[in-house]
């Protein structure tokens, strides 16, 4: 399948790195509340609060356009992070029924024997493994895998994180000018704006509402169902 062509240029490692760093810079001020409320607004529109505010946006990789709600907060979080946090549940929940029904908890093996209240505090005690000890590693993998997954871009230069990878998406800079339409096809070369009229034709009022609307999708800003109920309501007004 040949590679989707988009209207924007892909976003470099040091504009994402500045997006990441915002996003944490407005999640520390904001106490996360904040920061949380925004991002639950913008991920419909394919962006984060700090991706917003240095003009990124994520794309799917399959039709050109950008992602969707859902699929941004699979992106952000189910894939590195939600797992990972789900064993950590999962494990820690175990080892406190084992505490209260008075059993050691063990599981897994003894790798040395190590004693102290450090090790007893991550469920190490006497170097056996417990599903304390599991829970931690989880939740470790919480903190070390969105590292690696921000790391990632710098590995190749198809500027994608992991995320990307697994979530098939594409981040653009739709700060710079827009690619020049004479070297670059369209994302969605099967549509055509008939409305389009040479220059001694007057346009209509609903023909340039249409025209506008095609433009808007085939520019990725809106969807198809979003462009589908947008020339309804054109020619309902009309």
């Amino acid at each position: 399948m040949s590679e989707i062509t988009y209207p924007f240029p892909k976003a470099n490692p040091r504009h994402r790195l500045a997006a990441a760093i915002l996003d944490g810079v407005l999640a520390f001020f904001t106490l996360g509340i904040g920061w949380f409320i925004w991002s639950l607004i913008v991920w419909g529109r394919g962006q984060t609060p700090g991706k917003q505010v240095v003009k990124l946006r994520v794309y799917r990789k399959s039709t050109g356009q950008r992602v969707r709600w859902w699929q941004m907060l699979f992106r952000q979080y189910l894939v590195l992070i939600g797992i990972p946090l789900l064993l950590f549940i999962f494990f820690y929940v175990i080892d406190a029924i084992h505490y209260w029904q008075g059993d050691s908890g063990i599981l897994g093996f003894q790798f040395s024997n190590l004693n102290g209240p450090w090790y007893a505090a991550y469920g190490t005690t006497s170097g056996v493994f417990t599903f304390k000890s599991y829970a931690y590693i989880c939740l470790l993998l919480c903190y070390l895998l969105p590292i690696v997954d921000a790391l990632w871009i710098f590995k190749s230069g198809k500027r994608n994180r992991l995320v990307d990878l697994i979530a098939k998406t594409d981040v653009l800079n739709e700060a710079t000018p827009r690619l020049s339409v004479a070297n670059e096809p369209p994302i969605t070369p099967h549509i055509k704006n008939p409305y389009t009229l040479s220059e001694s034709e007057p346009e209509s009022k609903i023909t340039r509402e249409i025209r506008e609307a095609t433009e808007l999708f085939q520019n990725g800003l809106i969807d198809d169902e979003e462009f589908a109920a947008l020339k309804q309501k054109i020619i309902a007004n009309n």
